[in-house]
C-alpha cells in the first residue's frame, strides 16, 4: 500500500478497501484493514500525516514495530540534531545533569539524589517508573512530585481537574475533550455550587453517565458539579434511580440538572432519559469493546440505534 485517502470522514487504501480508523486514545492514531492489521499510522513528526507503514523505518519497540517519525521527518530531525537544533530549527533545551545514584551488587538502584530538593533518599522514597531505564524510579522523590502537583492545583485548580478527568476517559478509550472554558461555564450555570444541593464546599466534577460502564466520557454534555459526599454515594449508579432514593437531593434542582444535561445533548428530557437508560443497557466493559465502535461517541451510537 502506497497511499491512504480520507473521503467524508472515511479512510480508504489505494486499492479501494475501506479501512477502520482508530483514534488516538492510549495508542497512536492508526488504520486497520479488514484482517485487523495495522496498515497506516499518524506520523509523530512535523508532517503529522496519516501514512502507510512502509513510510516508517522498522523499530521493534515502536507501535506496529515502526518508528514514530516517518522517513522524511526522521531525516529532518537527524539533520537538525547534527546542527545542535531541535526539529523546529530552534535551540535545544539544555540537557539536565544525570541524577546521582547508588547501586547494589545486583545493579539495583538503592539510593538516589533528587534533582529538585538535592537530598539523597532511599529507593522507597521514589515512585516506580519503568519508563526510566536508568533506575526504574521517578525522576523526583515522592515529596517533590507531590509539591509539583500541589503547585499546579493552586495555580489553576479547574485546569488540573479537567486534565485528570480527560486523561482518565482517554485511558478507557472514551472521549476526553472537556475544556477549562466549558467546565467554567458549567460551574457558572450552577453558581459555583453543587447541582443537587446548592453547597459550595467540596465540589467534585461528576460524570452523569459513569465512565465505568464504558459510555459517555469527559465531555461538556456529561459533566456537572457535585458535592463530595454525594459523589462518593453515587459512584457508578444510575443517576435517575440513585437520586430517586435519597431525601437529601433537592427535587427541583434535580429536574434543573436533567434539563441542563438534555439541552447540552440537544435532546428533550424524555429523549435524554431514554438515551441515559440505553447507555446502562449497553455497557462496554473493555477498551477493546469501545475501540471496536471506532471514533463514535455514545450519543451518536444511541441515535443510530433508533434508525
Amino acid at each position: 500500500m502506497k497511499h491512504v485517502i480520507e473521503l467524508e470522514g472515511k479512510w480508504f487504501g489505494d486499492d479501494g478497501e475501506e479501512l477502520k480508523h482508530i483514534p488516538k486514545t492510549r495508542k497512536v492514531e492508526h488504520l486497520l484493514n479488514s484482517a485487523g492489521e495495522v496498515v497506516a499510522k499518524r506520523c509523530g513528526g512535523l508532517c503529522g500525516e496519516m501514512l502507510p507503514l512502509d513510510n516508517f523505518r522498522i523499530c521493534n519497540r515502536g507501535f506496529a514495530k515502526r518508528q514514530s517519525y516517518c522517513v522524511k521527518c526522521k531525516s529532518v530531525s537527524s539533520k537538525a540534531h547534527e546542527q545542535g537544533l531541535n526539529i523546529y530549527g530552534g535551540e535545544k533545551r539544555p540537557i539536565k545533569p544525570r541524577s546521582k545514584r547508588v547501586f547494589d551488587e545486583k545493579g539495583k538502584c538503592i539510593r538516589k539524589k533528587c534533582p529538585m530538593c538535592e537530598v539523597w533518599k532511599d529507593r522507597c522514597e521514589y515512585r516506580i517508573d519503568l519508563c526510566n531505564q536508568a533506575d526504574g524510579l521517578s525522576t523526583q522523590c515522592i515529596s517533590c512530585k507531590n509539591l509539583i502537583a500541589r503547585r499546579g492545583r493552586e495555580r489553576n485548580p479547574e485546569k488540573y481537574k479537567t486534565y485528570g478527568h480527560n486523561r482518565r476517559a482517554k485511558e478507557k478509550a472514551l472521549p476526553g475533550e472537556l475544556s477549562d472554558e466549558q467546565w467554567k461555564a458549567t460551574l457558572d450555570f450552577f453558581g459555583d455550587a453543587c447541582a443537587l444541593t446548592g453547597e459550595s464546599d467540596g465540589l467534585h466534577l461528576e460524570h452523569a453517565i459513569p465512565i465505568a460502564i464504558g459510555q459517555g466520557g469527559t465531555v461538556d454534555w456529561n459533566c456537572y458539579p457535585l458535592v463530595s459526599s454525594l459523589n462518593a454515594s453515587k459512584s457508578a449508579s444510575n443517576l435517575f434511580e440513585w437520586a430517586g432514593g435519597r431525601d437529601d437531593v433537592d427535587k427541583p434542582k434535580f429536574n434543573r440538572l436533567i434539563t441542563f444535561l438534555a439541552d447540552k445533548c440537544g435532546l428533550t428530557v424524555d429523549e435524554y432519559r431514554a438515551f441515559y437508560y440505553w447507555c446502562f443497557a449497553n455497557p462496554r466493559l473493555t477498551v477493546e469493546e469501545i475501540e471496536a465502535d471506532g471514533d463514535v461517541d455514545s450519543l451518536t451510537l444511541w441515535k443510530r440505534s433508533r434508525t
